[in-house]
């Protein structure tokens, strides 16, 4: 079978981790308590708001609590109470950093948060992010299920635009950090990586399952830019650039275009867009154009591309269903790599961290091979042959005699250096007292 080769900053977290069930609820528990972290920002300026509502103080005075009322007025917050909800979102980043690092002890580089190359994979993650979108708003104006109306660069909305800019920064920034930094890479400790990019996807698109309009096909493009997330994650190996697409694709969409976000009401745009009635499956309607077949179109076209890319750069390796299992393969290195794609040892350290042989002996304390020998004194290989003068396996074993009337060893009962093929049959070797019996298992 295939899988997804595991980037090292993800096989460098020495926890085993935890059951996948258990992974999710975890993460729907930091999401939570982030929430409320993040309260400590937004219920202040929420109180403000309502407080400063006429129809909400006649209800406080009279004793008499709309609750339909309470909440019309919640969903229909002033932007500047948006923009707030948006900042809030850092409370989320500092529960995911908190819990990895307090309770995981994992550092912040096993998120992706890499320092090298940050600022470059930040600037083309934004610039992926507005073409993705503007491909998807083409098919929608092609089409004719989307209308673009007036401009808008008074400096009220400019106002409003630069605040929405940053508070999408935390936003996106924050949900990647959840689904992809922390879910993505923790399932992959007890999961193959192709499960695991399924599983953090389908994570993602029931975080929005309460949003305004959601259909199935909302669902289905949720899902399916969650995949592409996490592949990209997969690929640049560093999580500032699917943070800032993320971002992006939320401010090209609220603030460039002038689309719903994800079933948010319209904010403050440069550019006006009406999405024309009888096309709600193409432009997505209510939700916005998440919930349509254009961006359908362009996140498939889009997954197609980065597969071919992760395709040619090698990120597809074999794994036999054991090794799928037990997430540890054992082939030789090859161009520095193990078959699963982990590293080789280099620096004196294997790919996950524990040290290589010091001072003639193993990371467990028993001794490593000097001067030709294992540590219980039989000769260690030399020169492609044991001591006797058999050959030393290269490569997988292959059958046939090496020379000296033995077969490899760990192909049969048969053919092993206890039992020499004879023309008898086999014989129990009373020297060392193994015969075939002592392969059963």
């Amino acid at each position: 079978m295939r899988d997804i080769r595991k980037p090292e900053f993800m096989a460098n977290i020495s926890s085993k981790g935890h059951q996948p069930i258990l992974e999710i609820l975890i993460a729907l528990a930091v999401f939570f308590v982030g929430s409320m972290v993040g309260s400590f920002v937004q219920m202040p300026a929420l109180m403000v708001y309502l407080l400063g509502n006429r129809e909400y103080q006649e209800m406080v005075f009279s004793g008499r609590m709309n609750i339909e009322k309470v909440m019309e007025l919640i969903l229909n917050v002033p932007q500047w109470i948006t923009i707030v909800l948006l900042v809030g979102e850092l409370g989320l980043i500092l529960a995911v950093f908190l819990y990895c690092r307090l309770l995981e002890k994992r550092k912040l580089s096993t998120l992706g948060f890499r320092r090298k190359g940050c600022v470059l994979s930040y600037m083309k993650g934004m610039l992926l992010g507005v073409l993705l979108f503007g491909a998807a708003y083409l098919v929608c104006f092609a089409s004719g299920s989307l209308t673009v109306g007036q401009t808008d660069f008074s400096g009220e909305t400019l106002l409003y635009v630069g605040g929405f800019f940053l508070g999408y920064l935390i936003q996106g920034m924050a949900e990647e950090a959840l689904c992809r930094g922390y879910l993505l890479v923790s399932l992959s400790r007890r999961c193959s990586m192709a499960l695991s990019v399924v599983l953090s996807s389908l994570f993602f698109s029931m975080l929005h399952g309460m949003n305004h309009g959601i259909t199935l096909l909302a669902y289905v493009n949720l899902f399916l830019f969650g995949v592409f997330m996490a592949l990209l994650f997969i690929r640049c190996e560093n999580i500032w650039i699917v943070g800032a697409v993320h971002s992006v694709w939320n401010f090209a969409q609220g603030n460039l275009f002038g689309v719903q976000v994800s079933g948010m009401k319209a904010q403050p745009s440069l550019l006006q867009s009406k999405m024309a009635d009888g096309w709600q499956l193409i432009n997505g309607g209510a939700f916005g154009m998440e919930g349509g077949l254009a961006v359908t179109m362009v996140l498939a076209a889009a997954l197609g591309i980065l597969l071919y890319s992760m395709k040619r750069h090698g990120y597809f390796v074999e794994v036999s269903p054991r090794d799928a299992l037990r997430q540890n393969m054992t082939t030789p290195p090859i161009n520095s790599q193990w078959g699963n794609g982990s590293q080789a040892p280099q620096n004196g350290q294997w790919g996950n961290g524990s040290q290589l042989p010091q001072n003639g002996q193993w990371g467990n304390g028993s001794q490593a091979p000097q001067n030709g020998q294992w540590g219980n004194g039989s000769q260690a290989p030399q020169n492609g042959q044991w001591r006797d003068g058999s050959q030393a396996t290269q490569g997988e074993g292959t059958k046939g005699d090496p020379g000296n009337g033995y077969e490899n060893m760990g192909l049969n009962p048969e053919e092993t250096p206890w039992h020499p093929r004879e023309e008898g049959g086999m014989e129990q070797d009373t020297a060392t007292g193994f015969d075939q019996s002592y392969f059963k298992d």
